[in-house]
């Protein structure tokens, strides 16, 4: 099912984000069935999102390297950590410094998802370890 998820990051941050709405809708087992729901609610979610806010040049073709499934979770996620910090444009090395500073990618402090460790009260249904899609560089 998480075959066309590239290994890495976006991979991980796919598993998280299916963790994470599992345990919101009480869920105890993620499964094929789930999984592709959450897929499909991030594809129809990121298709509707553009960009507000001026990026940088190098930060907007980072963006293009993202998968399109996620890339309007991404920019919602990074859009919304630049307001509170008072930023008014998006410049990729800030972004990265602060991912890398943080650990996780949810920006936002009041983001469950945004803390560093990972609980293990959901069952996962485990992914295909397919390197053809590794993201390990983006």
């Amino acid at each position: 099912m998480l075959h066309g998820v590239p290994i890495g990051f976006c991979r991980d941050m796919t598993i998280n984000a299916a963790e994470s709405m599992a345990r919101h809708n009480g869920i105890k087992t993620v499964d094929e069935a789930f999984l592709s729901q959450v897929l499909d609610t991030i594809k129809n979610g990121s298709a509707v999102v553009e960009t507000a806010m001026q990026w940088s040049d190098e930060a907007r073709l980072r963006l293009q390297k993202v998968p399109d499934f996620v890339r309007g979770m991404l920019i919602r996620e990074i859009e919304g950590w630049a307001a509170r910090e008072g930023k008014s444009s998006i410049e990729l090395d800030a972004v990265k410094a602060e991912w890398q500073q943080r650990g996780v990618f949810h920006l936002d402090p009041s983001d469950p998802r945004s803390q560093t460790h990972r609980t293990t009260d959901i069952q996962s249904v485990q992914p295909e370890m397919d390197d053809s899609n590794s993201d390990h560089n983006q």
